[in-house]
């Protein structure tokens, strides 16, 4: 079990490792990409699952971290609260959501997969040196 320092840490890994993997595919199978999100935006049941499990992670993330000052703490229940309104957004009005994210899908797949994948490194670097910086450690 992880204390409140490196639960932290793992989350902000755990973000990163996701961002990372995604930013990949995105970088170097952009048409593969395309065609995900094509097929996810039209179907209404695909959008629905997609809601439902980014709303349950976003509410887990926010249930069981503790939220202090700490700017890494600050940042976790920011991404936790993202993504419990992205869900929100996938389940009630999921065309607003599709308005939002298109021109940022449709303008360069591989730049924004490129911008993930680093963004994806840097946080899980610095949630590896949150958790080692940390004075109690996993049990």
């Amino acid at each position: 079990m992880a204390d409140s320092l490196t639960l932290t840490g793992w989350l902000i890994m755990a973000m990163g490792l996701y961002s990372a993997a995604a930013g990949f595919g995105m970088a170097f199978s952009p048409e593969r990409f395309q065609r995900m999100f094509a097929d996810i935006e039209a179907s209404p049941g695909i959008n629905f699952i997609t809601g439902l499990l980014v709303f349950s992670i976003g509410t887990a993330i926010l249930l069981v971290h503790p939220s202090s000052a700490r700017w890494p703490e600050i940042l976790v229940a920011i991404m936790g609260w993202g993504a419990l309104v992205e869900g929100l957004l996938f389940l009630a009005v999921p065309n607003v959501m599709w308005a939002i994210a298109r021109p940022f899908l449709k303008a360069n797949t591989r730049l924004w997969g490129i911008i993930a994948l680093l963004l994806g490194i840097a946080l899980v670097v610095f949630g590896w040196c949150e958790v080692r910086n940390s004075t109690v450690t996993l049990v």
